[in-house]
């Protein structure tokens, strides 16, 4: 029955380290009657999302059968409470496996996306006086410039297929602001373990960037396109016109105290690279002024310098 599936997944997710969450995967799996909602529910998919690795003989058997346990759970609006876990499990498994994982990404990817994606995941997020709200911090010294500044209601609309280059049917997965702000911390983490392997998915996550650019998670955004331009340099210079001007905005508008935003963002400029030669004119000044206003010896005051040096030659 339902209850007591609940129970025994709350058992077997007692212990609090990501290693709890294969637990929860095991056990969920030996449930019968409680496979959830969405994929779970449709055997037709589950059997075409799965079929190959389903032999026990198969390679990668034992990590088939790990993500589709977490993808159920995740499927599962009865076990809400565990999908953080969930997701820094489904992570855990892709940083520590690497390549192992890469024909997974097309049947994982969808779902995350689609969290993602939910228009009323930011909104629901801030709060007032929530030290996570960081378009209100971060820019309270000069204010914010909204000419530069994409949001979710300047994104195109996004229908399921286009989160993936092959289209997968998932059913709608809302996520709690917690455990949507969880997976846009483990996001970059992914990037920088999948690298190029993410290049086709790079268009999703470009919107993704944008579209929660002006919310409360700008500093998880900037780690995410400091990953990206780090990682797939040469596929993002298609995106440098729009995503420039933005990093050099925060390093502009930042009124924090140790300047973290404009630190990251200045890292994520440097990892477009040659492409930024026709910028410097708004660079420079930029990064002069974070120079002049951060606290002397200060990190933050540090790099600036040493992106000076960079930007100017």
């Amino acid at each position: 029955c339902k209850s007591g599936a609940a129970g025994a997944l709350s058992s077997a997710a007692a212990p609090t380290d990501t290693m709890g969450a294969f637990a929860t995967a095991s056990a969920r799996a030996a449930m019968t009657g409680t496979r959830g909602v969405g994929v779970a529910d449709r055997p037709s998919l589950r059997e075409e999302l799965w079929t190959e690795e389903t032999s026990p003989s198969a390679p990668a058997y034992l990590t088939a059968f790990a993500l589709r346990e977490l993808l159920s759970i995740l499927h599962d609006s009865a076990l809400a409470a565990h999908h953080h876990r969930v997701i820094a499990a489904l992570v855990f498994v892709f940083t520590s496996l690497d390549g192992v994982c890469v024909p997974f990404l097309p049947r994982v990817l969808p779902t995350l996306f689609e969290m993602l994606m939910q228009p009323s995941a930011p909104s629901a997020l801030a709060s007032p006086g929530s030290t996570s709200n960081a378009t209100s911090n971060l820019f309270s010294r000069q204010g914010t410039a909204p000419h530069l500044f994409v949001g979710a209601a300047n994104a195109p609309a996004i229908g399921m297929n286009t989160l993936s280059p092959t289209t997968s049917t998932v059913s709608t997965v809302r996520p709690a602001p917690q455990v949507f702000n969880h997976l846009m911390q483990q996001l970059p983490a992914l990037v920088s373990t999948m690298r190029a392997h993410l290049q086709p998915w790079l268009p999703q996550l470009v919107e993704l960037v944008l579209r929660h650019w002006h919310g409360p998670l700008l500093l998880q955004v900037l780690n995410l396109l400091e990953q990206l331009t780090l990682t797939l340099r040469h596929a993002m210079l298609p995106h440098v016109p729009k995503l420039v001007p933005l990093l050099i905005s925060v390093v502009e508008c930042d009124a924090s105290s140790q300047r973290v935003p404009s630190i990251t963002a200045i890292a994520a400029l440097e990892g477009f690279g040659p492409a930024l030669v026709d910028y410097t004119s708004l660079l420079l000044p930029a990064t002069l002024g974070l120079l002049q206003s951060a606290q002397p010896s200060s990190r933050a005051q540090k790099e600036a310098l040493l992106a000076l040096q960079r930007f100017a030659t």
